[in-house]
């Protein structure tokens, strides 16, 4: 076990150190450039922005504060915040795996059990993906393994003291920090107090510790942006409903895709545990057969038994919530929304074999080598997967068309340029250039744009001079909040990025040009390439 360790956690130290190229094609997500430009912005005093002039709060505020923390320690260097921030992330990750070791231990002497629980989260490689996004996912992750582990009484409280109260405050307010909706997990967890301690003076003293923690973030996005709901959240809605209801709709074709994308959260549900739908959808089976038998020959006046399933019980509904909430409501069933799934079942699966195990002796070495065999080929088919839908769908690769686009900027287009772009991110970080993020989620001046269907109006009003962006989001996904027609008539071609032969248009990804901006006097055809590229009709 211990060379297996040392290897695990040799690789997984030494991935955030990858070349960056490598590091955008395969893993880091443009949207935690959203988080790196701000981050370098704030901490040179330019403020929570990410183009120098637009505020935002469309992130999670924990990760941001780290985050500045990182870029205030290495000014003037571009990549190594993002190789440390990276591999933070993975520190975080790999804490988290040794918080499952200690859980697991607490109810199980198994060591197959004991050590294959922390295993299966550190090797999934949905979650490794996770820890190398330069996303919050990892922090929030440890927060909530944290809080499993803190309820659990870990570490083990001296008899007659009761320190529930004030952990469960401060760990549950630090994951609401890490990421925002996770407070639903604060709110299971102050029912778990609730029910454990049979007294409500904890789950005050826990609610006080989490509200003075998290009231500076409150204040400051009440009083900045009056809402203390990021607006990278109300953004993405907005847009996926305008897209929808731009034609005629039905209550019965809105609820047909209310549940669609509800179920396409659960089919990501059940991805991120790494072993597939079926397979987890027929360890569920298993478990509830487990359960059932459980129950029925060792009651719940087992408290080795009792606190650990009360508590994931708890904590499933809490995610069942939040699976309903990103699917049926918000219509953004995105992959890492989702992540949390994974410790969950991890150290669900592993409590359902210890007490089974102790009234049907069935859970020797054999078996559960066999079944580590099975999860190992679930891990591995799911490895491949994540990988061939890079290749095949281009996945993160085609990132490097925005690499590819930021570096054109750079090097060709003057300082004075204005651009805008909804996958703003890697151009905003790499241009050098003056770059506003046109999709919302890190500006809210755009956000009131969107709502009012005046983006176009606001690229005017913001003289801006170029487009950086795939065909497809003017022309589909942001088409309905620009309030004109064909914006493709309004712009003409100065470049085009992305690699001939793909097969859509909509996914090439080229540098536009507002036409009529091409007469203003500081914008000459000779320095901005107003006329250089053929107009698309």
């Amino acid at each position: 076990w211990g060379a297996l360790l040392v290897g695990i956690v040799g690789v997984r130290l030494l991935l955030p150190w990858l070349p960056m190229e490598w590091l955008i094609a395969n893993t880091l997500s443009d949207d935690a450039f959203y988080y790196f430009q701000v981050a370098r912005n704030a901490a040179a005093g330019r403020g929570v922005t990410f183009d120098g002039e637009h505020p935002t709060n469309g992130f999670h505020p924990l990760w941001m504060g780290m985050s500045i923390a990182v870029y205030a320690l290495t000014p003037n260097q571009p990549t190594l915040p993002i190789h440390t921030l990276l591999f933070v992330s993975t520190l975080f990750d790999l804490a988290a795996a040794f918080l499952i070791f200690l859980i697991v231990s607490r109810f199980s002497g198994n060591r197959l059990l004991c050590w294959g629980a922390p295993l299966l989260y550190a090797l999934n490689p949905y979650l490794i993906q996770a820890s190398l996004s330069g996303l919050e996912t990892p922090l929030a992750l440890f927060f909530l393994v944290l809080l499993i582990a803190v309820l659990l009484h870990l570490p083990a409280r001296p008899a007659g003291k009761s320190t529930g109260g004030w952990l469960t405050g401060l760990v549950g307010g630090l994951l609401t920090l890490a990421r925002l909706d996770y407070g639903i997990f604060f709110l299971a967890a102050l029912a778990y107090l609730a029910w454990q301690e049979r007294r409500l003076a904890p789950v005050l003293t826990a609610s006080g510790i989490a509200a003075v923690l998290l009231l500076p973030w409150l204040l400051w996005s009440m009083g900045n942006f009056g809402t203390p709901v990021p607006i990278s959240a109300s953004a993405h809605t907005l847009v996926s409903r305008e897209l929808f209801f731009s034609q005629p709709r039905t209550v019965a074709e809105t609820i047909h895709w209310s549940v669609r994308q509800g179920w396409e959260a659960v089919r990501l549900t059940f991805r991120q545990t790494g072993a597939g739908l079926l397979a987890t959808a027929g360890a569920f089976a298993i478990g509830g057969a487990m359960v059932y038998l459980s129950l029925k020959n060792a009651p719940l006046a087992q408290v080795s038994f009792r606190a650990p399933l009360v508590l994931l019980i708890l904590f499933l509904a809490a995610f069942g919530v939040l699976v309903f909430i990103h699917g049926v409501i918000r219509w953004a069933p995105r992959p890492w929304y989702f992540l949390e799934f994974a410790p969950l079942a991890i150290v669900g699966t592993a409590l359902l074999l210890e007490n089974f195990s102790s009234i049907r002796p069935w859970t020797n070495r054999t078996t559960l080598s066999l079944l580590g065999f099975l999860i190992a080929i679930s891990y591995a088919g799911s490895a491949a997967a994540l990988w061939e839908g890079k290749t095949r769908h281009r996945g993160h690769t085609n990132q490097l068309d925005l690499l590819a686009a930021a570096m054109f900027i750079r090097d060709h287009l003057p300082p004075e340029v204005r651009i805008a772009s909804f996958n703003s991110g890697i151009i905003g970080y790499f241009s050098g250039r003056s770059v506003v993020h046109a999709a919302g989620l890190a500006n809210a001046s755009a956000f009131e744009a969107m709502r009012k269907h005046a983006l176009w109006s606001y690229f005017i009003e913001n003289r801006i001079t170029h487009i950086a962006d795939y065909g497809s989001a003017l022309t589909y996904r942001y088409q309905p909040v620009l309030g004109i027609g064909n914006p493709l008539e309004r712009l003409g071609v100065t470049a085009t990025i992305s690699p001939p032969d793909l097969v859509h248009p909509g996914a090439m990804m080229r540098i536009y040009t507002i036409e009529p901006l091409c007469e203003y006097p500081s914008y000459s055809s000779a320095s901005s390439g107003c006329g250089s590229g053929s107009k698309i009709r």
